[in-house]
């Protein structure tokens, strides 16, 4: 066993794993414990083998968010105890965060996480959109969050970020002024 996790280890660090993703994701679909392998490499926080990991989960988990289930609480465990690295493996778990029910008792450190990357233009684009659609989720959950969110919204737009951020700025503002439900 320990030198088939060894393979798949040394699988996901070789540049193999690039053409290799969706067929690695199907297979974790069906497979509990090659999911779980994965799972536990995107823990272990190397930069390559854990954002690989994370990218095949993110495929492994698009139509089947249920897969997230046992885990959604280490996700937010790791988002919240992430440092001061933000790389693609952020990226990917904030997409698993946003595929399910936000888990309040979980989720509390996670908005100034989310605050913080959002406000900060360093942060790729990518997790600050999905930093602003976790925000607007918790908003739906406390419409009291409202005024902060819109602070935080107005204060991005006037310093500016880029077009992609920008829209969808303009576009959670006209949701929570029209009392929309959704962004889109």
């Amino acid at each position: 066993m320990t030198s088939e996790l060894d393979r798949l280890e040394d699988f996901m660090k070789t540049d193999l794993i690039l053409s290799a993703v969706p067929e690695l994701s199907k297979r974790a679909v069906d497979d509990p414990q090659l999911f779980n392998q994965l799972w536990v490499f995107v823990k272990r926080r190397e930069p390559k083998l854990s954002w690989r990991s994370a990218w095949v989960l993110d495929h492994a988990t698009e139509d089947h968010s249920e897969l997230l289930d046992p885990i959604l609480p280490e996700v937010y465990k790791e988002l919240n105890e992430s440092g001061e690295e933000i790389d693609g493996t952020i990226r990917h778990l904030m997409k698993f965060v946003l595929r399910c029910p936000v888990l309040e008792e979980e989720g509390g450190y996670l908005i100034d996480k989310c605050m913080t990357w959002l406000m900060t233009n360093d942060i790729p684009t990518a997790i600050r959109v999905h930093s602003l659609e976790y925000l607007y989720n918790i908003y739906l959950l406390m419409p009291e969050f409202k005024n902060e969110l819109l602070s935080v919204i107005d204060a991005n737009m006037e310093k500016g970020c880029s077009p992609g951020l920008m829209v969808r700025l303009k576009r959670v503002r006209l949701s929570i002024e029209k009392g929309k439900r959704q962004i889109g």
